[in-house]
This record gives structure tokens, C-alpha cells and sequence, in this order.
């Protein structure tokens, strides 16, 4: 049986395609959510180049953040913050500008990955649709002196609830 469970108390995707789940439970290993000891390790791989930067990683290209992220790249900017779009930056130069950054706005996406190169106190604001809330990088901030705070919108970002958050965060 896998992890203890019978094979015929298992069900298929296909079979519970129109199915309703009132609870469920998911196993994760405990390592999924990054130690300490990842994070040492990957926080040595790249060189620290510059000043330490404030930057939002942009999913304009994509189409998967705000409605408004236009206008949330004009109001981050006047704040200090560099609009990244990581998808267009080789890996080796995501993790040197990761290992140099103190302070990251960014919609929840695969481009987080890249926190594992980040300093120790280092600030994390994750944006989410209120269709899709996932809690994997909150609960690897958790061990690993990143400061997170979430913000979840519909359509478009509140841009007055995005700096106030920024504010409450860069404290």
C-alpha cells in the first residue's frame, strides 16, 4: 500500500473529475518548504554585485498578474523598485540579482523560486488572485528570516493597500 492506504481506497482524477471535497488532506514532506541549510547552501552559489535592491518581479509579459500591472509598475517604481520581468534572465544572473536584493514585490509564481538565493531579512510581499491563494512560500519564509506579507486582490491591485503594505513591511 502507498504511504498505508489500500490501492482500492484510492481515487483516480479522472473518477473524481465532478466531485465535491468537504475535507482533504496533503502530505508534504517537510523539506519541500526549504531549510536553513538549503538556504545557506544557495545563498553562497552567487556573487553579490551592487548596491542591495528593491525590485518587482513584473508578469506582464504572461498575462497572470493584476489587471492593472501597468499602473502597479509605475507606483512600485516611484517607490525605489526595479520592474524585473525574470523569465527574460538567465538563471545564473536570477540568482545574482536574488543574492542582492533586500525587498521583493512579486505576484506568486515560479520566479520566487529564486528567494532561496536571498540575504537573511529579506522582505517579501506576494501577491495572489483571490482565485488562487497557495501558501508554499509563506511557509518557506517561515525557518528563514524572510519577512512576508500577502496581499490578495481581484482584477486589479489596490495600489493604496500595495504601499501601505510596503510601508508596514519596510518597517
Amino acid at each position: 500500500p502507498t504511504f498505508g492506504i489500500r490501492r482500492d481506497r484510492l481515487i483516480s482524477y479522472e473518477s473524481a473529475r465532478d466531485s465535491f471535497v468537504h475535507r482533504a488532506a496533503l502530505p508534504v514532506p517537510r523539506g519541500f518548504y526549504w531549510s536553513k541549510e538549503i538556504y545557506q547552501f544557495f545563498r553562497g552559489l552567487p556573487e553579490r554585485h551592487g548596491d542591495v535592491r528593491k525590485i518587482y518581479i513584473s508578469r506582464s509579459l504572461s498575462g497572470r498578474g493584476p489587471e492593472n500591472e501597468n499602473e502597479v509598475e509605475c507606483a512600485v517604481s516611484e517607490l525605489g523598485f526595479t520592474v524585473v520581468h525574470a523569465q527574460n534572465i538567465p538563471i545564473s544572473d536570477q540568482a545574482e540579482l536574488f543574492s542582492g536584493t533586500n525587498f521583493i514585490i512579486a505576484p506568486h509564481g515560479a520566479g520566487l523560486s529564486n528567494l532561496l538565493y536571498t540575504q537573511p531579512g529579506t522582505k517579501l510581499i506576494e501577491v495572489f488572485t483571490s482565485s488562487f491563494i497557495n501558501r508554499d512560500f509563506y511557509l518557506r519564509s517561515l525557518n528563514n528570516d524572510i519577512h512576508y506579507y500577502p496581499i490578495v486582490f481581484d482584477g486589479n491591485l489596490d495600489i493604496s493597500v500595495l504601499k501601505s503594505a510596503i510601508e508596514t513591511i519596510g518597517k
